[in-house]
């Protein structure tokens, strides 16, 4: 018994701990929570630059090429000249680089021009070019809804006038088809019908189409008439509009009826000519009767149609002159509101647009003129006036005695580098001293260790110091592109779909993904062309984190998000 009652403590407490051990842990995992790490969409200055180190050097010689291939128009110096950092050495023809200069400047003079305009106020000119187009388009409007007013009276007086017509064509058609005259006690159907068979012929089909056709055009003509007598010229424009439907019906079915007859009678004559037999003398009658009541009908037609096609028009008018009238008034109403936000922001944008061509206008200009990158001695001149020379020529060589820096780059990195360009050095022997200079070289022609392909690129210094000797190791960092007022995102936000890249906008209803175009980059930021807004939230990473700790549970790990300062902000 007292075994039993051992082994039954003994797992009672097992199950306490069991539990609280549960309970303990299971409330640590659910209280882990994914934490959305998130940066804003700001604009600003995108530097894009690419960095290798090398050592300082003498510049015994260094050659100078264009950046650009065309005519050479001047060249100011010749071997043997001493000249000056920054003196003209050589100049290309740069007449359409030039104008490609003004043109950019001019785009963007007028650029800055049209933003001006949207900040002023309307004057007084604008204003009234504008009430008066509202004006015109209220009187368009007027003009169009009386048109339509007219075009129902003409179409009630063309139904009148309809049915001064058609009667007389009824009658007169059922007159020729089912009165006497070409034989006693027969009607004249009957009788066409019995003439061609005495000479051989079968007029049965002409006579069952004349029979159907008239007895529809008798049905149509009795209801629509009956509609004509009841109506009134001042019944609404729906009930015209069906009158007048219904009559134009009524008149092309009396037209088939007429031509059905027709039909009929030149039939009966051509067998009997055929068969040398002498036409009663009705015949030719019916048929010059028939062919009045063809050309009155048909007028009839063409009359009542024109008045359902102009009533049409009419309404078209109408609905074209209501357009332009709410055009005209959105018009005037943004006129007295000022300026919208999205032509503002269209318009900067335009501005930024056209700065950007202006700066590489200018940067493709200044590929047409060489200056010395220092002090120096010419020793070699390569290029002549006249002559066509290309970017890769060397046009002058210079040598100096001034201290230079040499540096290899890879074939990834070469490619954004050229003559011109911007670049800070700094040294390992000489702390907190930076010293800014000029890419005056690149080779063109790599050279290949242990499967590497690099490429040498010589900077020129803007300054010397005495501290700094040929052979010491230093680090430039090569300015490559500048861009000014762009809209940039960290780079960690940018997420590819095979080639298309996209990213993750925080709004109100969740997280929604966007395509967005990409532009110049750094190792931190990248330029977004389009599909972004400045101040938008996005999703750069997410990292896991919980709420509840506790000593000797089990372990976790986190991670740091690099290049996140401190916009970062956490969404949970």
């Amino acid at each position: 018994m007292n075994r039993k009652k051992r082994w039954i403590a003994v797992a009672a407490a097992l199950i306490v701990v069991g539990g609280a051990y549960f309970l303990f842990f299971r409330k640590g995992e659910d209280s882990a929570e994914t934490q959305q790490i998130t940066a804003s969409v700001t604009r600003g200055l995108l530097v894009s630059s690419v960095s290798g180190t090398g050592q300082v050097q003498t510049a015994d010689s260094v050659d100078l090429k264009p950046g650009a291939s065309d005519r050479v128009v001047q060249v100011a110096v010749k071997e043997g000249d001493t000249v000056s950092k920054g003196q003209l050495l050589v100049r290309l023809d740069s007449s359409d680089v030039a104008k490609a200069v003004r043109d950019a400047e001019t785009n963007l003079d007028n650029a800055k021009l049209k933003l001006a305009e949207l900040y002023e106020p309307p004057t007084e000119l604008q204003m009234l070019q504008k009430e008066n187009q509202l004006i015109s388009a209220q009187e368009s409007l007027e003009g169009a809804e009386q048109d339509l007013v007219s075009a129902y009276e003409d179409a009630y007086n063309q139904v009148s006038d309809a049915f001064l017509d058609l009667p007389s064509v009824m009658t007169g058609l059922e007159d020729i088809l089912f009165g006497g005259g070409i034989t006693d006690g027969q009607s004249n159907i009957d009788a066409y019908d019995d003439l061609a068979t005495i000479v051989g012929e079968d007029a049965g089909k002409y006579r069952d189409d004349a029979q159907q056709k008239s007895d529809q055009a008798r049905d149509s003509f009795d209801v629509s008439f009956d509609a004509y007598k009841s109506s009134s010229r001042y019944d609404s424009e729906e009930d015209i509009m069906a009158l007048l439907t219904q009559t134009y019906d009524t008149a092309r079915d009396l037209a088939e009826a007429v031509k059905a007859a027709r039909n009929l009678v030149d039939f009966v004559q051509n067998a009997l000519t055929t068969h040398d037999r002498q036409s009663p003398s009705a015949v030719n009658s019916h048929k010059s009767a028939l062919s009045g009541h063809m050309g009155t009908v048909n007028g009839q037609v063409s009359s009542l149609s024109s008045r359902i096609n102009g009533i049409r028009s009419a309404e078209d008018r109408i609905v074209s002159a209501e357009r332009t009238l709410r055009e005209r008034e959105l018009e005037m109403e943004d006129l007295k509101a000022g300026p919208d936000e999205a032509d503002i922001s269209a318009q900067e944008l335009t501005i930024r647009q056209r700065e950007d061509d202006l700066l590489d206008a200018k940067t493709r200009y200044a590929d047409y003129v060489i200056y010395a990158p220092f002090d120096g001695v010419v020793a070699e001149v390569g290029a002549e006036v006249g002559q066509d020379i290309s970017s890769g020529t060397v046009a002058v060589q210079l040598v100096s005695d001034a201290t230079i820096a040499e540096i290899q780059f890879n074939e990834v990195d070469v490619t954004g580098i050229e003559p011109g360009q911007r670049a800070d050095i700094t040294f390992d022997a000489v702390t907190d001293y930076t010293v800014t200079g000029e890419v005056v070289e690149v080779d063109m022609l790599g050279t290949t260790s242990q499967g590497v392909v690099s490429f040498g690129v010589t900077i020129a210094f803007d300054s010397d110091d005495s501290r700094i000797k040929p052979g010491m190791s230093l680090t430039a960092n090569i300015i490559t592109s500048i861009k000014e007022n762009v809209l940039t995102v960290p780079n960690t936000a940018i997420k590819y779909q095979g080639d298309s890249p996209y990213v993750e906008v925080v709004e109100q209803g969740g997280i929604t993904r966007r395509n967005v175009v990409l532009g110049a980059s750094n190792d931190l930021r990248t330029e977004v062309a389009s599909g972004l807004e400045e101040g938008e939230e996005l999703i750069v990473s997410a990292a896991t984190s919980d709420s509840d700790s506790f000593n000797g549970g089990p372990p976790g790990g986190g991670f740091m998000v690099p290049g996140v300062g401190g916009s970062m902000r956490g969404l949970r």
